[in-house]
């Protein structure tokens, strides 16, 4: 339905590719354009499921948002699309309930929202121009509005600190019966995130991969061990968190399309699933800041056994999980 993102993240790699290239940083398709290509898939091929991977499906106005998929309903009901599902992407900032009760009305049945950061730090390094207010606010609205979301959290960026990394686990925690991840805020060409870095001399590698220490030590000390200890859980494509999220998805699905297969309970027991793994995973990582506030950052002996001994503990609790799953 569009190109671009009208916000400019300092580490977002579309808003890079976006403003050097030739044209507008966001150009959207008209409500009809979207609707008489979704007809002939429809229609064509009998298409029901429809995943708009726009890097952000709405405006910074939430007039605007109404008026574009009020008419976008409109023109559903007019094909006799109503028996769709829609899949989107969305930053914390637009996200509204009279908006979203729309949306979930026209088939809405996934939203992934830019959390990214809840820390202090983490909103100004990364430029994001939010809140933590914001960050809440989305994610009470879909939860009591029922619609099934996800997000990320980039943890750890060049400036992150103990403090910050500490308020983006609370905010995690809070939020555990969302599916979520969270990892480094990479470095891409164009970025002002590698403009900084580079100008600092922080910048190592080539664009394959680039790479950076955080400021602080101790920070940087927290991130190797996370990075190790929950290489599976995180990163691996049938790890836990990718499970986590593919199974919610798929219970929307079948409650979309197959309400006789759905089973209440077995996605009230999805969802506290969901639950325990998140705090399974904040639970580790405060241990492990635990550890780094503590740590003697020379002692490479006790970084590895403690490393190893929570990569460890969560191999043993993936297998407990994924035969919850």
């Amino acid at each position: 339905g569009s190109r671009g993102c009208y916000a400019d993240c300092a580490f977002c790699c579309i808003y890079a590719y976006a403003e050097n290239a030739d044209g507008a940083r966001y150009r959207r398709r008209s409500p009809e354009n979207i609707v008489a290509e979704m007809k002939e898939e429809y229609d064509r091929r009998g298409v029901r499921l429809f995943v708009f991977h726009d890097d952000n499906f709405f405006v910074p106005s939430r007039v605007k948002n109404l008026a574009r998929y009020q008419r976008m309903a409109e023109l559903l009901r007019r094909a006799g699309m109503d028996d769709i599902a829609l899949v989107i992407k969305c930053r914390p900032n637009d996200v509204d309930a009279e908006l979203f009760t729309l949306l979930k009305s026209m088939g809405m049945i996934r939203a992934y929202v830019g959390i990214e950061t809840n820390s202090d730090e983490g909103v100004v390094s990364l430029n994001r121009r939010i809140t933590s207010e914001d960050n809440a606010r989305a994610l009470q609205t879909l939860r009591s509005l029922d619609v099934y979301c996800s997000f990320n959290v980039l943890l750890f960026d060049p400036e992150a600190t103990l403090e910050g990394v500490a308020a983006n686990l609370d905010f995690m925690d809070t939020f555990a019966d969302t599916p979520w991840n969270f990892c480094r805020a990479e470095v891409y060409a164009g970025t002002p995130l590698k403009q900084i870095l580079e100008a600092e001399g922080r910048l190592r590698g080539s664009y394959m991969a680039w790479n950076y220490e955080m400021r602080e030590p101790r920070v940087e000390l927290l991130f190797r061990i996370a990075t190790t200890a929950f290489a599976a859980r995180n990163f691996k494509p049938d790890g836990v968190s990718n499970l986590n999220m593919g199974i919610r998805f798929d219970s929307e699905v079948l409650r979309r399309f197959y309400g006789d297969c759905w089973d209440a309970a077995w996605h009230a027991r999805l969802k506290q699933t969901s639950t325990e793994i998140g705090q399974d995973s904040v639970r580790h990582m405060r241990r492990a800041l635990s550890f780094v506030s503590a740590a003697e950052l020379p002692d490479a002996a006790a970084v590895k056994r403690f490393t190893l001994e929570m990569a460890r503990e969560l191999s043993r609790a993936d297998f407990r999980f994924t035969c919850a799953i």
